[in-house]
């Protein structure tokens, strides 16, 4: 496995795991929601990808059981010690985990697995500074027919704090690592409607052959 980029966050897995119930009970919402739109078809021969697969526990107890008969579910991740629990502790004969940062060249993980007809990311391409380069990676892991279901917050208050902070004269010096966390775009769609940045995200997402497809959504939480 590749080490980490050295300006990676870095992540405490076993703090991970013990404070993610509400991300996975949006996870679960929304992919129960939206399993409903994929096309109906025989994936027994296809391989499945969860992008930013964290600790494992959602791809192994919650993706996997939801997810049509595939030939195997690749789970990837950026951090190492994510990667190195979930290994340990949420292995499964039909998961293989590895490292992979969607930010970067995905030339050579193309080279070992081939394409995947389905991509899983839940709250993955917030972390990166670069989200339509990593939109363009995933259109390249993509099958011609394949689909994807990208998952990421438009907007967070808590990115504003951290910016702020970063902003103190105590913390300048870590403000490098905060930005990488700050969201490159920021949406508030009640207040600012279909914003700049949301057709951004269409125009590129359209550049790179990714059909994307709007739901007007009341709530699902």
């Amino acid at each position: 496995m590749p080490e980490e980029v050295p300006n990676n966050p870095r992540y405490n897995s076993q703090l991970y795991v013990k404070n993610d119930e509400r991300q996975r009970e949006l996870n679960l919402k929304t992919l129960d929601f939206f399993h409903l739109t994929f096309a109906q078809t025989n994936t027994k021969d296809h391989q499945f990808l969860d992008l930013g697969c964290g600790t494992g526990d959602f791809t192994r107890d919650w993706l996997l059981p939801r997810c049509p008969p595939c030939r195997r579910i690749v789970a990837v991740d950026a951090s190492g010690d994510m990667l190195s629990y979930a290994r340990q502790n949420c292995s499964h004969p039909s998961i293989e985990y590895d490292y992979l940062n969607i930010g970067n060249d995905v030339t050579g993980f193309v080279q070992k697995y081939g394409r995947f007809y389905r991509i899983y990311s839940f709250f993955c391409l917030n972390w990166l500074s670069n989200q339509a380069h990593a939109m363009k990676n995933v259109s390249s892991l993509l099958t011609d027919s394949g689909e994807c279901l990208l998952v990421f917050p438009a907007w967070s208050p808590t990115r504003m704090l951290w910016r702020k902070i970063g902003q103190l004269e105590r913390w300048k010096k870590f403000a490098h690592v905060s930005l990488l966390c700050i969201i490159c775009f920021v949406i508030y769609r009640h207040a600012y409607g279909e914003s700049k940045q949301v057709r951004y995200v269409f125009r590129k997402g359209n550049s790179f052959n990714l059909r994307i497809m709007i739901l007007n959504i009341h709530s699902i939480w």
